[in-house]
């Protein structure tokens, strides 16, 4: 029974019942990929968000979806990519603001520190194609947050 029950319990369902998927398994997340970008960076963006004890409370998965989209602006993806994934974690109810973090209050050097923090060397985000400065990522933050903020209709 377990190993049924844990089964299914791996498996993402379109419909969002599990007893509809029989035995498709297109969306198995054994066979998806997860939080491995093609950089291979993983969970990076916790390592900066710890710094903050504001958000020790939060979730792993919360900073994650926070941390991810700071990385997709760090990246610098197109717009549209962007909107869809914010849409996406409002929808789901995921973090998209500083505010949503339990951070709202953080001031700009309390950022520089979560920035130097994910951005050290060594770290996995240290893998990307591109120069990553804690600046870069500080900048990321922000405009991620205003972004988050700007499509919840706060600004």
């Amino acid at each position: 029974m377990w190993k049924s029950v844990q089964k299914r319990d791996r498996i993402i369902w379109k419909s969002g019942n599990p007893y509809e998927a029989g035995t498709d398994k297109t969306f198995s997340l054994d066979t998806l990929p997860q939080e491995y970008t093609a950089y291979g960076n993983g969970d990076y963006r916790i390592n900066g968000l710890t710094v903050l004890e504001e958000c020790h409370h939060m979730y792993h998965g919360e900073k994650v979806a926070f941390g991810t989209l700071a990385q997709l602006v760090l990246e610098n993806v197109p717009h549209e990519e962007l909107e869809e994934i914010i849409m996406w974690c409002i929808e789901v109810g995921l973090p998209v603001t500083l505010e949503e973090l339990g951070a709202g209050n953080v001031t700009d050097e309390q950022l520089m520190e979560v920035a130097k923090a994910a951005s050290a060397e060594g770290d996995t985000l240290q893998n990307m194609p591109f120069t990553v400065t804690p600046e870069s990522v500080f900048a990321a933050i922000k405009a991620a947050d205003a972004y988050g903020r700007y499509y919840l209709g706060e600004e």
